[in-house]
């Protein structure tokens, strides 16, 4: 059900399905509308901010019901065709800045875990278009 609501909002919204199918599978392998990752500070260990649901958005920035799975999937959607409108943005940067951010990408080279992030991103990515197409 939450896969074929993913599906059916990204070709909505003129998404690549698969693409944003393995962000979101990457975020939150079992797609847990309720999912919550709490992000901490490495020396304090204090919470620095929270990925919430589905799509597993920061609650920096996102302000909506975030355990309604259609919400958060739209908003995670939204937050990629965002960045795929930014100038010299490719499915590989969009992983990367769905990570770690795309003020953090354009500040420099990305950090270590948004490029293995990223390769998790393309081996579903590949593995979808070859046993869906």
């Amino acid at each position: 059900m939450i896969e074929a609501l993913i599906i059916a909002i990204a070709l909505e919204m003129g998404l690549p399905p698969y693409l944003v199918l393995a962000i979101a599978y990457t975020e939150n392998e079992t797609l847990n509308p309720t999912a919550v990752h709490l992000n901490l500070d490495p020396i304090t260990g204090a919470v620095l901010s929270r990925d919430l649901g589905v799509m597993q958005l920061n609650d920096s920035w996102f302000t909506g019901d975030w355990a309604d799975p259609e919400t958060n999937i739209r908003a995670g959607c939204e937050q990629i065709k965002w960045l795929l409108s930014m100038p010299n943005m490719n499915y590989w940067l969009v992983a990367i800045a769905y990570n770690c951010g795309y003020s953090r990408l354009l500040a420099g080279p990305p950090p270590a875990r948004s490029i293995d992030y990223a390769e998790r991103v393309f081996i579903l990515f590949n593995e979808y278009r070859g046993y869906r197409h």
